[in-house]
């Protein structure tokens, strides 16, 4: 069998010793998320992402999934 190396981010690489943790009490390390999450905004920026999602037709939800998902 051959051994693959992924190379994580540094933020994902960090071991502050969760993984073990998790591992010895049978917990699983990664949280399900719901998908949703709250944003502050300046109110600029937020007009500035509306008049955008507007002129392409989306909602500002749809934009702005698209946008992040790109992040």
């Amino acid at each position: 069998m051959t051994a693959v190396l992924i190379r994580l981010p540094a933020w994902e690489a960090k071991d502050d010793g969760w993984v073990a943790h998790c591992a010895a009490t049978g917990k699983q390390p990664n949280k399900p998320y719901s998908g949703k999450f709250v944003l502050r905004l300046d109110p600029a920026v937020h007009a500035r992402l509306a008049i955008k999602a507007q002129a392409s037709g989306k909602s500002l939800n749809q934009f702005a999934a698209e946008v992040l998902s790109q992040a």
